[in-house]
């Protein structure tokens, strides 16, 4: 038995994804990160220069809209990535992002993070709180759902796709927000 205890804290320790996890998260929290978003591209423009290996086919101009003050502009922002290391909502996520003089990205910010350092979609989830699909049910509750775009690695391929927007968040996950 404590051979095997030995075994798997060695392997922890040792693991090169965990060395290199553990190396982004501080980097990524550590500093400011300048990002240009060029928004002379559409969505799909800015999609396929990422190269992600899957992306949700829901992820479209239509629900994501740009700002349109915005179209046909190159834009810096200063941006940074919060973590949390527990479970969390959007809702304190959205509180503690204003409360750190930030907002939250848009999808489009989320996609320049995705271009200029792929790799920082490695350790975990980067989510993208300030742009929101509202999707309305047709069943008798007639309820509402939103979401919100993620970025994230599955069997070493780059995804693109969304998630719950009232989600509880995952320890892991990683909140993209940009200065304010």
């Amino acid at each position: 038995m404590k051979k095997l205890v030995f075994t798997l804290i060695l392997f922890v320790l040792c693991n090169p994804l965990n060395q290199i996890m553990a190396q982004e998260r501080v980097i990524s929290l550590s500093r400011e990160i300048i990002l240009t978003v060029d928004y002379s591209q559409n969505l799909e423009e800015m999609i396929k220069t990422s190269n992600y290996e899957w992306i949700s086919f829901d992820i479209t101009e239509e629900k994501f809209p740009f700002p349109a003050e915005l179209l046909g502009k190159q834009v810096t922002v200063s941006a940074r990535l919060f973590h949390f290391n527990r479970e969390v909502s959007s809702e304190v996520v959205l509180d503690e992002l204003d409360s750190a003089g930030y907002r939250p990205a848009l999808v489009s910010e989320l996609l320049a993070l995705g271009n200029n350092y792929p790799e920082l979609q490695k350790p975990s989830f980067i989510i993208a709180l300030g742009s929101m699909w509202c999707w309305w049910s047709h069943n008798e509750e007639g309820y509402a759902e939103a979401y919100c775009p993620v970025l994230s690695i599955n069997c070493e391929e780059r995804q693109l796709y969304f998630q719950w927007f009232d989600a509880i968040r995952a320890p892991d996950s990683y909140f993209l927000a940009v200065r304010k």
